[in-house]
């Protein structure tokens, strides 16, 4: 386990010591509303990943990890070769490989975790390795682009790629057995409304909100006066906080309810909006950009857990449903942000958040109030 937890590390620095500080830097070359479509282009994207859960089902976890860094490589050697950083085409081209080679990653990696006895505990471990990678990545990645370009950390990513090809082939998981596999349908069946619900809220409003936050948090940084690296310090500062909240949270919430999980966290995720207007200097951004990031890290590694149990066999393609409806909120909530910037101003998209947020808090409350009186 822990050579995949440093696997997942690896990647999430590479993917991060670009992706995290993309807006901030695009920011000098377009509008909100063009940043926002190649955002919503990485997210449309992964809407179309059931069909490769199922390929990690039967081809297996470590090939698809495999080829997943081997198309990262070529899509960046061919971004730098073909296009420039001021082509928007270019750039929407980028997000749409990267959004399935880096989604592929992370199913067939949680797949992996979550085939431990504990493996809430193992997500949320999982989760924590991740961060690292959003920690240093940003930080790196927000140094590399001020002073060398962002062709610079484009490169780096690659060679991270390239040594998480070799890693991975040495990847061994402690496998929980089961003496009895369930087909995911009939699964699902027995289970239909509690599957919805997550589906709705634990997937869709999550992704909707987190992918405004991605897209709000480091525009508007710039708007008052930080600067590209500034805004990877904020990011990368606020991970630390989430990487030592997760690995307090992993083993204490391994036995309680998905769903009262659930709605707790949607109550962290909801202080983001609610205080930034009033908040904002440098460690207000880190603290309430913390806040949220340990909600909605929260939420989305309850909903994998929860997904991850309905059938042994298709695991990957279960964890796959959820991402798919995850993602597709994410590319609906990237152009929502640009919309609601350039329409209402940030103080208008923070009210937006809020109320999407009092909405999920009412549906994961319907849901505990369904399943302890059913």
């Amino acid at each position: 386990m822990k050579l995949l937890y440093a696997l997942y590390a690896l990647h999430s620095t590479g993917f991060n010591l670009v992706w995290r500080v993309l807006p901030a830097f695009l920011a000098a070359f377009f509008g909100a509303f063009e940043i926002a479509l190649i955002f919503a282009a990485y997210s449309a994207i992964r809407i179309f990943i059931i069909p490769l859960g199922m390929a990690s089902d039967k081809l297996g976890t470590v090939k698809i990890i495999r080829l997943s860094f081997v198309v990262m490589i070529l899509t960046v050697s061919g971004f730098l070769l073909f296009f420039g950083v001021e082509s928007l085409p270019g750039w929407i081209i980028f997000a749409l490989i990267v959004g399935i080679s880096s989604n592929l990653i992370g199913i067939a990696v949680n797949t992996l975790a979550a085939s431990v006895e504990r493996k809430t505990t193992a997500l949320f471990s999982l989760e924590s390795m991740y961060q690292i990678g959003v920690v240093i990545g940003p930080i790196i990645g927000g140094f590399l682009t001020l002073h060398y370009g962002i062709e610079t950390a484009l490169l780096t990513w690659a060679v991270l790629s390239t040594v998480g090809i070799f890693i991975t082939p040495r990847i061994s998981v402690p496998f929980r057995q089961k003496k009895i596999v369930k087909g995911l349908f009939s699964a699902i069946k027995e289970r239909r409304f509690a599957f919805i619900m997550i589906l709705v809220f634990g997937s869709f409003f999550v992704g909707l909100i987190q992918s405004m936050q991605e897209i709000v948090l480091p525009l508007f940084a710039t708007t008052i006066g930080f600067d590209v690296a500034q805004v990877g310090l904020i990011l990368g500062i606020g991970s630390v906080i989430t990487i030592a909240a997760l690995l307090f949270l992993g083993k204490r919430i391994e036995r309680k309810s998905h769903f009262t999980m659930l709605f707790a966290f949607f109550i962290l995720m909801l202080i983001f909006p609610l205080l930034l207007p009033m908040f904002n200097d440098f460690f207000s951004l880190i603290i309430l950009g913390a806040v949220f990031l340990i909600g909605r890290t929260a939420n989305l590694n309850i909903t994998r857990s929860f997904f991850s149990e309905f059938s042994d066999k298709f695991k990957a393609t279960a964890i796959a449903i959820g991402e798919t409806v995850y993602f597709l909120s994410r590319a609906i909530g990237s152009t929502t942000a640009g919309i609601s910037i350039e329409s209402l101003g940030y103080s208008g998209t923070f009210n937006t958040m809020a109320v999407l947020t009092i909405i999920a808090l009412i549906g994961s409350a319907v849901l505990i109030f369904r399943m302890r009186n059913s």
